[in-house]
């Protein structure tokens, strides 16, 4: 649970932070800042609101063990008094036959539960009457119970003429209890006591059977328990319960009282986690709320310096016109002969300017048309090649049927014609599969994270397992860098140079691919004028492959071409282009060095990290 403290020194840390910051940088991190002042706030008060809780709970605890003390004084009081009574009516009418004291006796055994025995005990400290609940209990068990209290109660009845009460002790009668003894002087004769024996379980039970409802409660003399009204305990009892002193007679006891489970349950409110919750969500509406705000000022500085950039532009084609003009009044007063011809050239000056600008303006909304072009032609790739997909899944389904079913019927060359409209069909699928993946480069990237090259060649070489078996090949991986990319386009990336290394491998020669890298110094990395002072990694997939002639370099690069007859080597011309178009989303470059019949080396450079504020293209 956070403690008022903590949050506050986590308030001055805040504070002291945002002094240290810059305004560019206190206002980019200002969500951060508002979402952590709103959720300290809510924690602040939702804290308030427990401690709140719990003194109000705790007050509640302490009105009912006040309740309770006073309930047990009032009940030992009353019972007490009948003993009082009883001694009184001896005193002032003298002593009593044995029948009525008995009968007397009974009443108040019958009238107030808790009583175990009332008993007569003489000067002598004999006990001689008794009125007891166990019938089978004899005045001769009960005279030497007496002995060991009868001393102390006879110095007290003589010192102070009052009532006598015994710490817990275990009478006869059984169980926990203790002793009332009050003394009978009748005209300065001392006559014995009148002993009441109670049972603390029985009187207690009596005294708080309708007190307290849903509270636990305990009676203590000294450290030793005497009394407990429910056996549960643990957390509850140690957070939650409050003692009071119970001094009845000059005996001192401890009430302890707690709420049960189910009683505190009720005490608890539901407003604390209310105002967490809803502060939480507010904090995180506000937080949002702050990132809206700054997007809006964001974007209206960006228009700002757009229209201050417009305007030094329009100042200073304002400033070439009026030089130009001036140029030109300068030379009409100098060479007044060649004022016409001036005039013409400057004529000539004003239609080229208009006819450039017109150009550019031509050229600047060809080029948006084309990049609007290229979109919508990707787009179009995408979903004609999707919506291809159905059409040709439909032939190649018919005609695994006709091929099932049917092929009895067919003459051979009806057979080959079969054969040879599925093979077509799976050429188109496999074109269309892609040119669906050469349109997702750039329809559907992810963001740049952080990528194992190590783990995920390992993955892609794992896939390709029963492939490298079948050739009898090696592919061996060294460690490889970790970088910012997107991890589906990279693994499709290693998966097309890795492939492309097996399936083109010397006849009879196993295939050996090596996939390692370098990190480039910045001395040796070209790639690295006009790109922001990134690091560059190289990647290097060498095989020792057919090879091919490096004047068809920029010929492998480019969708659905081939070097290689259809019927020699699968495929559809598409995995290097798939890579080039991955390697220029990741603003890299893609090369190759090769010699026929020699092998191939694919060199792949890409950045270690992006900018952190181009994630994706």
């Amino acid at each position: 649970m956070w403690s008022t403290q903590s949050l506050s020194a986590a308030g001055r840390s805040l504070s002291f932070y945002d002094s240290t910051m810059s305004p560019q940088s206190l206002w980019s991190r200002l969500p951060i800042l508002v979402c952590v002042g709103a959720i300290t706030a809510t924690l602040l008060l939702w804290q308030a609101l427990r401690i709140q809780e719990h003194e109000r709970i705790a007050q509640t605890i302490g009105a009912v063990a006040a309740s309770v003390k006073s309930e047990v004084s009032t009940r030992m009081d009353t019972r007490v008094l009948a003993l009082v009574r009883m001694a009184q009516h001896w005193e002032h009418a003298g002593a009593p036959p044995q029948a009525q004291w008995e009968f007397e006796a009974e009443l108040n055994l019958h009238q107030f539960p808790g009583y175990q025995a009332i008993i007569w005990v003489d000067s002598a400290f004999q006990a001689r009457w008794l009125v007891s609940r166990d019938t089978s209990q004899t005045l001769q068990s009960l005279r030497g119970a007496f002995v060991q209290y009868a001393a102390r109660a006879l110095e007290a009845a003589r010192d102070r003429d009052t009532v006598t009460m015994t710490r817990m002790v275990d009478p006869v009668l059984g169980g926990k209890g203790f002793m009332v003894w009050v003394p009978l002087v009748q005209e300065q004769n001392f006559e014995g006591f009148i002993v009441g024996v109670f049972a603390f379980q029985d009187l207690l039970d009596a005294i708080l059977k309708n007190i307290a409802p849903g509270y636990a409660i305990a009676l203590f003399d000294g450290a030793e328990e005497i009394y407990r009204r429910d056996s549960s305990g643990g957390q509850t009892e140690a957070e939650w319960s409050q003692q009071m002193i119970v001094d009845p007679y000059g005996v001192t006891w401890w009430v302890r009282v707690w709420p049960l489970p189910e009683e505190l349950a009720t005490k608890h409110s539901a407003l604390p986690n209310v105002t967490l919750g809803a502060g939480l969500v507010m904090s995180v509406l506000l937080a949002w709320m702050v990132v809206l705000a700054r997007t809006a000022r964001t974007r209206a500085q960006d228009q700002e310096m757009t229209n201050q950039e417009l305007n030094r532009e329009m100042t200073m084609r304002q400033r070439l016109a009026e030089e130009v003009e001036k140029a030109r009044t300068e030379l009409e007063l100098r060479v007044q002969e060649r004022t016409a011809e001036l005039a013409h050239a400057n004529e000539d000056l004003r239609k080229e300017n208009w006819e450039r600008r017109r150009a550019e303006a031509v050229l600047a909304r060809q080029a948006q048309e084309l990049a609007r072009s290229n979109s919508e032609l990707e787009q179009f790739a995408y979903v004609a090649s999707h919506d291809l997909q159905e059409p040709l899944r439909k032939i190649l389904a018919f005609g695994d049927r006709l091929k099932i079913k049917h092929v009895q019927d067919l003459s051979n060359q009806g057979r080959d014609y079969l054969e040879r409209m599925q093979a077509a069909a799976a050429r188109m699928q496999a074109l269309i599969t892609d040119l669906l993946r050469l349109s997702r480069v750039m329809t559907r990237p992810q963001p740049f994270v952080s990528v194992d090259l190590s783990e995920v060649a390992r993955t892609v070489v794992s896939d390709m397992e029963v492939r490298v078996q079948q050739l009898r090949g090696q592919v061996q991986i060294d460690q490889l860098p970790t970088i910012e990319a997107d991890p589906m386009q990279v693994s499709q990336l290693l998966q097309n140079l890795i492939g492309n290394a097996l399936k083109f491998h010397r006849e009879g020669e196993p295939p050996i691919v090596k996939v390692w890298s370098k990190l480039l110094q910045k001395e040796e990395d070209e790639v690295q004028k006009d790109r922001l002072n990134l690091q560059f990694c190289q990647i290097w997939v060498e095989d020792n492959g057919i090879g091919f002639n490096e004047k068809y370099l920029d010929r492998i690069f480019e969708p659905f071409q081939r070097l290689h007859e259809r019927g020699k080597y699968e495929g559809t011309g598409m995995g290097l282009a798939i890579c080039q178009k991955i390697v220029e989303r990741h603003r890299g470059e893609i090369t190759a060095r090769s010699t026929p019949g020699q092998g191939t080396t694919f060199i792949v450079t890409l950045p270690v990290q992006h900018p952190d504020t181009e994630t994706t293209r």
